[in-house]
């Protein structure tokens, strides 16, 4: 399979998609109702690197590092980063009390395994030139064959999201969407739907499709 380079244009009517979803889910979350997203989108597998972009989206999957409205760099499952070694290492340390949707905590030896096996999928972190991916105390040190100053923004993207180790069958490959984000997926019917539920019963909007 081939990755292919998203154009602007299609980025532009994800995002114009969104932003119409804004006020209906005002609605929704008034009245109580779950929130309805329909798009001319299918979800054409469970692979981060050809559907990432729908559980990253809609808050059930986590990757390392975020993006604001603006394209800067936040948090996302790691809390902070650093480079070390001129730039041929650098360390991701994981927000403390992260926890999976199987209940399982987020550790580093799971978080250094979902990144090693993106690195090898079609997706934009196969662009960096890493080597390694090592669980280090509460940290994930990526080794790197050069100073790499782009890894950051590649963790951001939504191929390399994080899933538990349960998300995976006996051959490695995705069968279930188990994230770490504040909602999980409680139906699952590719092409065309599924459906997800808050994991915290104080978020304003509690369940979508």
């Amino acid at each position: 399979m081939r990755w292919a380079p998203i154009s602007r244009r299609h980025w532009l009517a994800h995002a114009a998609a969104w932003a119409a979803a804004a006020a209906p889910a005002r609605t929704a979350r008034a009245a109580g109702r779950p929130l309805r997203i329909v798009g001319p989108w299918e979800i054409a597998g469970l692979e981060p690197a050809v559907s990432g972009f729908f559980f990253t989206r809609m808050q059930v999957a986590e990757t390392l590092v975020d993006a604001d409205e603006h394209g800067r760099l936040i948090p996302g499952l790691a809390s902070h980063w650093q480079a070390e070694d001129d730039g041929r290492h650098w360390r991701f340390v994981l927000r403390a009390g992260a926890r999976f949707h199987d209940g399982t905590a987020v550790r580093p030896v799971d978080v250094a395994a979902a990144l090693q096996r993106a690195h090898g999928k079609p997706g934009l972190l196969r662009l960096a030139p890493a080597t390694a991916f090592e669980p280090v105390g509460d940290a994930v040190r990526v080794t790197l064959r050069e100073p790499y100053a782009l890894l950051p923004a590649l963790l951001a993207h939504s191929s390399a999201m994080v899933l538990a180790p349960t998300s995976l069958n006996t051959h490695g490959a995705v069968t279930r969407i188990i994230g770490s984000g504040p909602y999980r997926v409680t139906e699952l019917a590719p092409p065309q739907r599924f459906s997800v539920q808050a994991t915290d019963r104080r978020q304003a909007l509690q369940q979508a499709s």
